[in-house]
């Protein structure tokens, strides 16, 4: 991971100053909170977090999220 940071910093598509280790945990608690998740929002909500639907929004959100934070 740091790798790639190193080589968007250099490319000059991402801002500096990125830690690995904190990019690392973000993206993970905003992955797994889904799947830990699932069976309180379908109760709760009614929403399907496992659907095909659910799913590629919400990899839509996260990448957004993400990039808009490492982003330049």
């Amino acid at each position: 991971l740091k790798a790639i940071i190193d080589k968007g910093v250099a490319d000059g598509m991402f801002k500096s100053g990125i830690d690995p280790v904190d990019l690392h945990m973000s993206v993970s608690a905003l992955c797994f909170y889904n799947v830990s998740n699932r069976y309180t929002f379908a109760a709760n909500f009614g929403v399907d977090m496992s659907s095909p639907k659910s799913l590629k929004k919400r990899r839509a959100q996260i990448t957004e999220i993400v990039l808009a934070w490492v982003r330049r």
